[in-house]
């Protein structure tokens, strides 16, 4: 990969689907199958766009008992998935959906010669958050738990852990969003990473440099123009600003 090439380290990617909770409980099962050497570094991307709204299965942290769920739990998720899953259910939510004016209305600025590029309205919606909004959100104090077990863990691991801040396309692209952004969520990261010192990379200014341009937006776009995800040239941004990064931290010392 392009951060093993820069960095010569090697890299494990433990993302998945889902909250943070769904992370912090992947990386505590198949975490202990993989050999990390102490002096690692956890690499942990913060997404404003859905970290906070992704469903959060289960406000548990303790694996002492694992499998913790116990009784009717393990009943009640499987007819969770079994719905999340279902043909049935996503037909219904199309069904929905077309029922909705608004979800119609897919968000778009005009690039001329490249044509439209479109924005997935909730994530502008979200990007707009106020700091009071965030803690506010039903979420809040399961994000910031995940975050702290996730911290513990890794300190018990030997390993320094990194926060990242990926701003959203509408953040960086969208003529009203970027006015009306708070940057509350990159903000929030920064104040939490200063208050239990971690080290802190928010990708927002190196992307919106990046964008710059005629017409505020450069030649080469960072993310795909139909999706939310970033392209070609976002994933080599990406790759080289946690490189440099990487570059900065101290190896920790056992206590």
């Amino acid at each position: 990969t392009v951060l093993s090439s820069s960095t010569g380290r090697q890299f494990y990617n433990l993302s998945m689907p889902g909250s943070l909770w769904t992370l912090f409980a992947n990386w505590h099962i198949e975490g202990e199958n993989i050999k990390v050497k102490e002096g690692g570094i956890l690499i942990l991307t913060l997404f404003g766009g859905n970290d906070l709204d992704d469903w959060y299965y289960n406000p548990k942290l303790s694996f002492d008992s694992f499998p913790w769920a116990t009784g009717y739990e393990p009943i009640l998720i499987q007819i969770q998935n079994f719905q999340d899953r279902s043909i049935l259910q996503r037909v219904f939510k199309q069904w929905q959906l077309r029922r909705t004016p608004s979800a119609h209305k897919i968000p778009t600025v005009d690039l001329a010669d490249r044509g439209e590029l479109l924005f997935f309205g909730p994530y502008l919606e979200r990007a707009q958050r106020t700091a009071a909004q965030l803690k506010n959100h039903p979420n809040y104090q399961h994000f910031i738990g995940c975050l702290d077990a996730i911290a513990a863990l890794a300190q018990q691991r030997g390993l320094s852990l990194i926060l990242v801040n990926v701003p959203t396309k509408g953040e960086i692209y969208h003529p009203r969003v970027k006015q009306e952004s708070t940057q509350a969520f990159s903000h929030l990261l920064a104040d939490y990473c200063e208050e239990n010192q971690h080290p802190y990379l928010d990708l927002y200014p190196a992307f919106k440099r990046q964008a710059r341009g005629s017409e505020g937006v450069s030649s080469d776009l960072l993310w795909w123009r139909d999706d939310t995800h970033w392209n070609e040239k976002g994933h080599q941004l990406v790759a080289r600003l946690i490189s440099e990064k990487i570059k900065t931290i101290q190896r920790p010392t056992t206590p």
